[in-house]
């Protein structure tokens, strides 16, 4: 019997095994794909992952080796405030020359006390009250553009009509610039608050900013229990005047106040004589202040001026006239400015 070789077959004998070859090297093809695919797709996914964990430590601070230059963020340098030194020779402010109960004069820069006589003895505040009744207004805080109606109690008021329709701004101005005791009742009942809150909260301002001296009863000034010391009044007309709105309306030397509908129409003037050139400053650049009268306060005063360098305010309580209250303040910053440096 002849031998079977691959030369003897026919093709119809050779395609089983053609057949069968191709169809392995096909299933081999195939396993290499998959194979090939599943490498390439973790070595993407390693690489993506290390990629991630990279950015995350170096986020953190955890990559030592980082080529590209770190940026650092810029860092504004606020420059220490200039000190006031005590000129050799300096002249010492004589208590007796002030009709002032309690005076003070403090540098604005470091809060130190350049001259004190009482200056931690209580003496009733009388309107510089509406400055502390201005800081809580704003922390509730008010809408300048709205209107309320005026209140119909506290003590006579020649500027605000009892009843009628205000915008809150002009109230505003009526309480800081002629000191009216209705305009501030009326925005503080427009707070929704009651005045027993309103009040409580007017305390706690107090002693968020250190008043440890100060305690108030109502909004207005007028009660004689609204009691406070020099050191924190000169502590309370600072941060009142850190506050844009506070410090526009007591630079005005007046305003034309009239109620919603031009009604009660007036101008009004502002009490601080050195601002509106009533008394001479003499040349003494005012930032801003409040003045205070009841019969138990005597007159009172409290303002910040300013020099080419420095800032200082001066707090005088119960002095004896009108006059008195404005003139031995001018003298006191007057006295700072010629017997410190700032250094």
């Amino acid at each position: 019997m002849p031998s079977t070789t691959w030369e003897n077959l026919s093709f119809t004998g050779r395609r089983p095994l053609i057949v069968c070859v191709a169809f392995l090297l096909f299933v081999a093809l195939g396993f290499g794909l998959i194979k090939f695919g599943i490498l390439l797709s973790k070595k993407n996914v390693a690489s993506a992952w290390s990629g991630f964990a990279s950015s995350v430590a170096e986020k953190v601070g955890d990559v030592k080796d980082i080529t590209r230059p770190k940026i650092k963020p810029e860092v504004e340098v606020i420059p220490s405030p200039k000190r006031p030194v005590l000129n050799s020779g300096a002249k010492i402010l004589n208590p007796a020359d002030f009709t002032g109960r309690n005076i003070v004069v403090r540098d604005s820069g470091t809060g130190k006390m350049l001259y004190g006589k009482a200056a931690y003895d209580p003496w009733p505040m009388a309107s510089v009250t509406k400055l502390l009744s201005a800081l809580v207004l704003l922390d509730a805080p008010i809408n300048f553009a709205s209107t309320t109606v005026a209140a119909v109690d506290g003590a006579p008021d020649n500027d605000v009509a009892i009843g009628a329709t205000y915008y809150v701004k002009d109230l505003w101005n009526a309480g800081l610039i002629s000191s009216s005791n209705r305009a501030v009742l009326s925005l503080a009942d427009s707070t929704g608050l009651t005045r027993e809150e309103f009040v409580g909260r007017m305390n706690e301002k107090a002693r968020q900013l250190g008043m440890t001296g100060t305690k108030v009863v109502e909004p207005t000034g007028l009660d004689a229990r609204n009691q406070s010391t020099a050191a924190d009044i000169a502590v309370l007309l600072a941060e009142a005047l850190r506050k844009p709105e506070i410090l526009e309306s007591v630079r005005l030397t007046s305003y034309d106040l009239a109620d919603v509908n031009g009604r009660y129409g007036k101008k009004i003037k502002t009490t601080d004589w050195l601002l509106s050139g009533a008394i001479s400053n003499f040349g003494l650049e005012l930032v801003g202040g409040k003045t205070g009268y009841i019969p138990e306060s005597g007159y009172n005063f409290a303002a910040e001026t300013v020099s080419s360098t420095n800032h200082v305010v001066v707090v005088v309580l119960g002095a004896r006239s009108i006059d008195a209250r404005f003139t031995e303040a001018r003298r006191a910053a007057e006295w700072a400015y010629q017997n410190f440096t700032w250094k």
